[in-house]
């Protein structure tokens, strides 16, 4: 039997792209319900915001113990449990009635999904060909932002219906993906690493801690503090103020979805092929901060949706480009570590910008996405900042 899987599993990009899209897709189709869920159970205001900061911390937590873990014990298994975790941790969840237990579990539930996120980055950074890991990066981050969008879009057709049936089909296929990924998913050849001498661990640790940028991990946090924020005010404000059925912010996340895939395959490729990321990520954040503001301007809910719309088509773009400088980084041998730390900011910044909207959504509806449009400008000055600083090294290593 052992035997049978083994001929089938191959390490192939389109095989760990596929299974982490469809992870992806369940594991956010809770998402777009969570708040019509609080406010049946009766949960005040800001736990939307702590509920999702718990999950996110444990990703800030957690995601460098993944990214050793993932070079220690292999990406697959790494990625494989990260998809059975989550769907038993939603399990628990799905029974849950008390502040504390859900928060836990949202702790939980940020812990695997973490898992999978670090995992299935240091696979691609680790296998990418030569020359194509900007396009690779583009084309994972269109497919896991239109998988969380199929997520909302399916979540809010079904939690329509049944909120606890949207749970039991979450559930099944959750545990479905993880045993087709242990069927046909392996690690590339000589990506789990032996124990080394200490010496060398030491001079690897070295070595690792010159790949660290500052300036460019601070605009990683800050932009995503600002998206964040902004995400968890759209979806609690479309809800709590505008008063939408779940299934029409479910078309609405699927539209979104549908701008962010053309975004990204078109506007973002042709970016990636013809300018400097670091550069191009300084409009992107600027007009995303523009926009945000913007947005806090509309009263009518048709405008403030188109609002959005525009917002996350120009949003779609960050991301991949930050994903792409860090690919450039190292090598395939310090995949894990650099997914790790790239994650732990990712989602630090996501910790605060849900504590943020969730604490301060009472004070005003629209204070959110106030904060969250400066946020994107104090990015702005950090991205400015770290393009400067390359262009310096650049320069001072062809003089030397």
């Amino acid at each position: 039997m052992h035997s049978i899987f083994a001929r089938h599993r191959k390490a192939t990009i389109f095989r760990v792209m596929l299974l982490f899209s469809l992870f992806t897709v369940f594991s956010n189709c809770i998402n777009p319900i969570t708040p019509a869920l609080f406010l049946e159970l009766g949960f005040p205001d800001y736990m939307f915001g702590v509920g999702y900061a718990a999950m996110a911390g444990a990703c800030f937590l957690l995601s460098p113990v993944w990214g050793k873990l993932c070079e220690k014990y292999g990406y697959t298994n790494i990625l494989g449990g990260s998809f059975i975790g989550y769907a038993l941790v939603q399990v628990v969840f799905s029974i849950s009635a008390s502040q504390s237990v859900v928060i836990l579990c949202r702790f939980m539930g940020g812990a695997a999904y973490s898992a999978g996120a670090v995992a299935s980055l240091a696979y691609l950074i680790a296998v990418a060909p030569s020359g194509q890991n900007h396009r690779l990066m583009l084309y994972y981050s269109a497919t896991t932002t239109v998988g969380c969008a199929a997520g909302y879009a399916i979540g809010g057709f079904i939690g329509t219906v049944s909120i606890q049936l949207m749970f039991r089909i979450q559930i099944l296929v959750l545990l479905i993906l993880g045993a087709v990924l242990f069927s046909v998913l392996k690690d590339p050849e000589g990506t789990i690493k032996v124990q080394e001498p200490v010496s060398k661990q030491r001079e690897q640790k070295r070595g690792r801690m010159k790949l660290f940028d500052p300036l460019f991990f601070l605009t990683v946090f800050l932009s995503n503090f600002a998206a964040s924020g902004y995400d968890n005010a759209y979806n609690y404000y479309v809800k709590e103020a505008l008063n939408f059925p779940n299934y029409y912010n479910g078309l609405i996340r699927a539209g979104i979805g549908l701008i962010t895939l053309v975004m990204t395959v078109t506007i973002g490729t042709w970016i990636a092929k013809k300018f400097d990321l670091r550069l191009s990520l300084i409009p992107v954040l600027l007009l995303c901060g523009t926009i945000t503001y913007g947005v806090c301007l509309l009263s009518s809910p048709v405008t403030f949706v188109i609002g959005n719309f525009l917002y996350y088509a120009v949003n779609a773009l960050y991301l991949p480009f930050q994903q792409g400088i860090l690919s450039d980084s190292g090598g395939p041998e310090d995949s894990g570590h650099l997914a790790g730390q790239f994650n732990s900011f990712q989602f630090g910044g996501k910790v605060c910008g849900a504590l943020c909207a969730g604490f301060i959504y009472s004070l005003g509806n629209k204070l959110p996405f106030i904060i969250s449009s400066a946020i994107f400008f104090l990015s702005v000055a950090f991205a400015l900042a770290d393009f400067g600083q390359q262009r310096h090294r650049a320069r001072h290593s062809v003089l030397l």
